[in-house]
């Protein structure tokens, strides 16, 4: 969610700003049933994120800013989450046998938190995907930066950094092992070096 402070209004600025969220129109700093998400001061634009909200709820969210005289409230919208669980569609994949947990019939199994764009492969770790329009799927992992790769390729993956391609091999134990192509070497990762 992003909001932005035009004017700071007195001297002395914007202490606080964010964004509220409920359950009812209108909420107000400080009212119960508020969700309150802060983000920073002074002026500008800023974002705010917000994780675990309920399927198939209607969500009232304003930005507000705070100054030496008093609070200013922004526009209301209504956000409505889905009553499903999205499919992660980048993954051709279907829902898999534990709460969160899709199976790919190309990609493996992963784990996909409802509010969270990170998944946890399997094998690979955590990863952070970002499906273009184009087909495929751009892969960021951590000591790794961005790997594109898609249905026909894997376990093939595209190292933007290197701009050379990798294999992967798997995972044995708490390593990875992929190959990278264009410099003729292997390359092992510690899976737990991956803190996300």
């Amino acid at each position: 969610m992003e909001g932005q402070v035009i004017d700071e209004g007195g001297t002395t600025g914007v202490s606080e700003r964010g964004i509220l969220i409920a359950l009812f129109p209108n909420p107000l700093l400080g009212e119960t049933g508020v969700q309150k998400l802060p983000s920073g001061n002074g002026p500008g634009k800023f974002l705010a994120t917000v994780d675990g909200l309920e399927k198939g709820r209607k969500y009232f969210i304003r930005a507000y800013a705070r100054n030496s005289e008093g609070i200013a409230y922004g526009s209301e919208l209504i956000h409505k989450t889905s009553s499903t669980t999205q499919s992660p569609t980048w993954a051709n994949a279907q829902t898999g046998a534990a709460a969160n947990w899709w199976t790919s019939p190309w990609f493996g199994s992963f784990y996909m938190n409802d509010g969270n764009s990170w998944v946890m492969h399997s094998e690979l770790g955590w990863l952070y995907p970002m499906a273009p329009n184009r087909g495929g799927v751009w892969l960021w992992k951590e000591n790794m930066g961005w790997l594109w790769t898609d249905s026909q390729y894997f376990p093939f993956l595209y190292q933007n950094t290197s701009s050379g391609w990798l294999y992967f091999y798997g995972a044995s134990q708490d390593r990875l092992l992929f190959y990278h192509y264009r410099d003729e070497r292997w390359i092992q990762q510690n899976k737990s070096s991956d803190n996300q």
